[in-house]
Order: structure tokens, then C-alpha cells, then sequence
């Protein structure tokens, strides 16, 4: 009886050997499966957004809500409407000492690189988390709709959606994904000076001359931002302007500098915005008030080229007024501008004058 026993146990341990070594076939350790761990980088902030929001170096935008979406794919191509993960809720942390923010996925899930290394994920995230100006768009899921904020008027129609492009395609070997947030909108300043007719700066208009009211509207209220191809969609135009939002809605003394900026969809994929986008002004000195309209796209920049609307870029417009008695038109205004980068580190300039 001891004998076969014993051949019994011996039975049992090889069972137990082989199924070890089975095992490393669909390994369930982080030893052998490599966990994705993400970290998000890129993201300039304007002045004002550093004032209101945040300082440098402290958390990301909008508490560091982020959405990361995955596709499997292959060595050639994604399919991305076969999602590895859907639209995975994460939040960054404090920027470290290289400026960037380690990225924790919520929840108890933790996503690992497939086992196999034929198999190839690719990685996109955007921020804030879709909310109610912010939606997921298709059945595919990779569109997110862009409704601006129904109270026109506020100065901050939309929110400032922060994308990124599409990474990968990368396989268990990457390890790491580093996600480089940009900004998706467009951004426009306006400030409003008095000029003499020499064309100098007037600094106490006399008379003084006031804006009763300052707006931009559009024929275009809402986008589509694809999430697959990094692009923007846009539907037809309306036929009229309708108000987006108001910047100045009673009087102020000219001059007026230093307004608060306002965000806009950008122009993108055929659709010029600045076409329809305008600015819509009303000036009053003692002998009444008068009111103008224009496309961004009579704008002008100092090089003579029309103004655009562009994605991560900020275009400030100052308005530049030369007047006598506005009743009577007697007044000229330019319109030209500068575009530069969307950051801490300087603004753009855009003239009407």
C-alpha cells in the first residue's frame, strides 16, 4: 500500500509541474504580464488660465480628468472600432520634477499590454471627461461632439478641450505610453484702443468715447473632433449669425485692453471660421452710438494676409478707433493681426484699427 501511495503523490507533482508550465503561456504575474502605465505631458496654459485655475507645476486642467482610448491593432493599421479600452476614465497627478503628470486609470482594472507580441495597441486621450458640452458622438465611439455652454452670456462659450494625437501603434515591448496633450480649440483676445490721426495711441479720449457692448457670433455652434485621425468636423453653416457669446454688455471707458479671452472652434478641414465667425461692436461717444460687424476674415495681419482661427493659437484683435463724431461715420477702422503660439510665454497680436 506505502509503495503505490507513493506513486500516487509522484502522480499528483507532475500534474501540479506541468500545469506550471502551461501557465506561462497566459502568465498572471507582473512579471511576465507588462501593465501600461501612461503619463501626460504638454500642456501651456495662457496667463489668464494660470491665474483663475491653476500655477505652474501644480495639478492638470480640470482636476485631472482624463479619458484615454485604446485600439488593438497591428504592426499596419488600428482598428478603431475594436476598442481595448473605451473611453477609460483616468486623472493625473502633480507634475514631478521632468513636468509630467503620472496618470492612474480609475477603478480597480488595471490594463496590461496583450501577451502576444504580434498583438499592437493604439493610444489617444482627451480632457475634460464628457460632460454636457462634451459627448460621444458615434457608435463607433471615437467622435466627440463640442456644444458650446447654452448662457451666451458668458465669455467662455466651450470648454478648452486638451487632445492628443494618435499614438502607437505599440506592443508589449513600449511598456509606457506618454500622452502630449495640445489644445483643440482656437482663442481670440479683443482689446480696444482710441487713435489719433496720426495713428498714435490715445490714452484719455477726448471726448471719451465708451463700448456699450462687445460680441462675437457664428454660423457654426457646434464640432465634431474625431478622436481617431485628430481632426475636427464641421456641419454646414447656418444661413444667419447667431450670438456666442459677450465679452462687454455695458458701458466701458476706451481704452479697453486686457479683456478676457474667449475660446472658438477652430478653422479645420475645409471650414474656414474665420468666415463664419464676427465680431460684432457698439461705440458711443456724446453725440450717439453706432454699431459694426466683421467677419474675422477682414481682419488683416501686419504681413497683409487675412487672419485665421487656428488650433492651439491664440489671435488677439485690437480694435483701433479714429474718430470725430461717430452719429456721422466719421471714424476709420482697420482691421490686422498676428498669431502665435497658445502658452505662458507670450500672446498673439491681431489689429483692427
Amino acid at each position: 500500500m506505502m509503495k503505490k501511495y507513493s506513486i500516487y503523490i509522484m502522480g499528483i507533482g507532475a500534474l501540479l509541474l506541468s500545469g506550471c508550465s502551461n501557465d506561462t503561456l497566459q502568465p498572471d504575474t507582473d512579471g511576465e504580464r507588462s501593465p501600461i502605465t501612461f503619463k501626460a505631458s504638454g500642456v501651456n496654459v495662457s496667463i489668464e488660465e494660470q491665474t483663475q485655475t491653476r500655477t505652474i507645476g501644480d495639478n492638470f486642467p480640470y482636476s485631472g480628468e482624463i479619458a484615454i482610448v485604446a485600439a488593438n491593432a497591428t504592426a499596419a493599421t488600428a482598428d478603431w472600432s475594436n476598442l481595448y479600452m473605451d473611453h477609460k476614465h483616468a486623472t493625473a497627478a502633480a507634475e514631478d520634477a521632468n513636468g509630467k503628470h503620472t496618470v492612474v486609470t480609475e477603478g480597480s482594472d488595471v490594463y496590461y499590454w496583450p501577451f502576444n507580441p504580434e498583438e499592437y495597441l493604439s493610444f489617444t486621450a482627451y480632457s475634460p471627461r464628457e460632460g454636457g458640452t462634451l459627448a460621444i458622438e458615434n457608435s463607433s465611439r471615437t467622435q466627440l461632439r463640442v456644444s458650446p455652454n447654452s448662457n451666451t452670456t458668458s465669455s467662455d462659450p466651450y470648454i478648452d478641450l486638451l487632445c492628443t494625437p494618435v499614438l502607437g501603434r505599440f506592443n508589449k515591448t513600449q511598456k509606457s505610453v506618454e500622452l502630449p496633450f495640445s489644445h483643440a480649440m482656437a482663442q481670440v483676445e479683443i482689446n480696444v484702443i482710441a487713435i489719433d490721426k496720426e495713428g498714435n495711441k490715445v490714452n484719455v479720449p477726448n471726448p471719451p468715447i465708451a463700448v456699450e457692448k462687445l460680441t462675437l457670433s457664428t454660423k457654426i455652434e457646434e464640432g465634431v473632433f474625431d478622436l481617431a485621425v485628430n481632426e475636427w468636423k464641421f456641419d454646414a453653416p447656418s444661413d444667419n449669425f447667431s450670438e456666442l457669446c459677450t465679452l462687454i454688455k455695458e458701458n466701458k471707458s476706451i481704452p479697453l485692453q486686457d479683456m478676457p479671452s474667449c475660446l472658438l472652434l477652430p478653422t479645420a478641414n475645409g471650414t474656414d471660421m474665420t468666415e463664419n465667425v464676427q465680431v460684432n461692436i457698439t461705440l458711443k461717444d456724446a453725440s450717439g452710438s453706432v454699431s459694426y460687424s466683421y467677419p474675422i476674415s477682414a481682419f488683416q495681419t501686419t504681413g497683409n494676409v487675412p487672419v485665421t482661427l487656428k488650433r492651439g493659437k491664440k489671435t488677439a484683435l485690437t480694435i483701433k478707433v479714429r474718430l470725430k463724431d461717430i452719429s456721422t461715420g466719421n471714424n476709420t477702422i482697420t482691421l490686422q493681426g498676428d498669431l502665435e503660439p497658445w502658452d505662458y510665454k507670450g500672446e498673439s497680436k491681431v489689429t483692427i484699427e
